[in-house]
């Protein structure tokens, strides 16, 4: 998880099962966006592309780091 996110979890986050919680209202805000132009494919795509970024650069980083730990490399 970036940190980012779970800084903003802590800061604002308050556990709770919300899942089925107005179902009905999310079904009328997700039949309204294309309204509103809104394509929810596009930006579904576009925020897993950045959740895909945001954990791959770190854990390369962190791969990198061990890999030189191990061979003795500085970074």
């Amino acid at each position: 998880m970036p940190l980012e996110t779970l800084n903003a979890y802590r800061d604002h986050g308050d556990p709770q099962v919300l899942l089925e919680q107005d179902v009905e209202d999310a079904r009328l805000v997700l039949d309204r966006l294309p309204e509103l132009e809104i394509d929810i494919d596009k930006v579904t795509q576009q925020l897993e592309d950045e959740g895909i970024v945001k954990f791959n650069t770190p854990f390369d980083q962190l791969m990198e780091a061990i890999g030189n730990r191990i061979t003795g490399r500085s970074p």
